[in-house]
């Protein structure tokens, strides 16, 4: 299999960075390689896939039975226990949702080996990233996929593996950051290597020596030794120097500030940021806009609403389509649902919690099963609040005294 036959199959991008790193290495206008190491180097990066994959690897899993309005959890389906549970031997369903995120975030798809016991799925087991494993289409047109390196390395079918494509237009591949972001990864690589260069060097090019006379080769590499290596680096930073010989120093004042590094790396944080769709202070990047109270509040809901629900819908809308069979699809679906993130604090938890009970939608029971508390007797019942009620019998039915 060589390099025009990848082609030939329409199984890579002419802008898959990834691919081509293995080939040529995946360089940028600012000249500095780009993969997914270095990347993940990048603070904002790495906490930006960081989050977005701890955040929906922690939301539970569940397979419901949907009859008009009324929704029953499933919690013996065989899904729920797979994606709910354990999927493989090695991953509980964190680590495996987190793998699954981490990859579609970064790499633009993923693809997991389905374990069988004949035709039942029982495992899934993440193969390696693309562009390792990648899809292409058969003179038939349906999928298979090639893994290049592993235990698993081989051809597959589409009844082989489990395949989430990222966003995009392409149904086999989806877009990989890594390769779309290239330049803005590059940029900030340089500018660390940069910002990295000043403070080794003591955050100064520092001063300039002059001199009224015309120095020889030896004495050039005197001044060298005893001056300019002495004195260069943070470690040698507040030392004296003796000067001899009419020599003047003319101090200079570079500064990261002074260079627009500080602007420059903060402003790269920012576009890092729209790369993965996640808010600044996500990032650890705080500004002038509200980052406390209700404002903070409506920033994570609208992350949720707007980085992560797209995730999850893309994870759910293969599962359904994948692994559920046509009769399961007419009545079952499988969710991720946000509301776990979206508790709030011990204050709003309580506030909800009792305006679900007292307005009929949820039992005591069921909130109490919600924080681990066991239940009581008669919590089973569904109840609501009633008004007006006199104080002088207590009695609910009683009606108030005419006036």
């Amino acid at each position: 299999m060589g390099l025009f036959d990848l082609w030939r199959g329409k199984r890579i991008s002419l802008v898959d960075g990834d691919f081509f790193s293995q080939f040529f290495g995946g360089g940028s206008h600012a000249g500095e390689t780009v993969n997914m190491d270095t990347v993940m180097q990048i603070g904002a990066a790495y906490a930006c896939s960081r989050k977005i994959a701890e955040s929906i690897s922690s939301l539970p899993f569940q397979m419901v039975e949907v009859n008009g309005s009324a929704v029953t959890p499933l919690p013996d389906h065989h899904l729920s226990r797979l994606l709910g549970g354990q999927p493989n031997a090695d991953q509980p369903a964190q680590k495996y949702w987190e793998t699954v995120v981490l990859q579609l975030v970064l790499r633009g798809n993923h693809y997991s080996l389905r374990l069988k016991v004949g035709e039942d799925v029982v495992g899934l087991e993440p193969l390696p990233p693309h562009p390792e494993t990648y899809c292409r289409r058969t003179e038939r047109g349906a999928r298979e996929f090639i893994v290049q390196s592993g235990p698993r390395k081989g051809t597959y079918t589409e009844a082989d593996v489990f395949f989430i494509p990222g966003f995009g237009e392409n149904p086999d591949c989806g877009m990989s950051v890594i390769s779309y972001a290239r330049q803005t990864f590059g940029r900030l690589l340089a500018l660390e290597r940069h910002q990295s260069n000043l403070y080794r060097k003591g955050v100064r090019p520092s001063m300039v020596l002059k001199t009224g006379k015309v120095l020889n080769d030896a004495q050039r590499e005197q001044v060298k030794e005893s001056i300019i290596e002495g004195f260069v680096g943070a470690g040698n930073a507040g030392g004296a120097m003796v000067l001899e010989a009419d020599f003047d120093v003319q101090p200079l004042t570079l500064t990261p500030a002074d260079a627009q590094l500080l602007e420059s790396m903060q402003f790269g944080v920012e576009e890092v940021c729209r790369w993965f769709g996640t808010p600044p202070w996500i990032a650890g990047y705080t500004s002038s806009s509200s980052n406390w109270g209700t404002g903070l509040n409506e920033q994570f809901r609208a992350y949720g609403m707007l980085t992560l629900q797209p995730h999850t819908a893309r994870i759910t809308g293969e599962v359904e389509r994948q692994l559920m069979s046509p009769a399961e699809r007419r009545r079952l679906e499988p969710r991720m649902p946000l509301e776990a993130l979206y508790a709030g604090d011990s204050t709003t938890q309580a506030a909800n919690d009792e305006r679900s009970v007292r307005s009929g939608i949820e039992t005591q029971n069921e909130v109490r099963a919600r924080r681990g508390l066991p239940p009581k007797e008669g919590g089973d019942e569904l109840r609501m609040q009633q008004q007006m009620v006199p104080t002088s019998t207590g009695d609910p039915n009683a009606q108030p005294a005419a006036s």
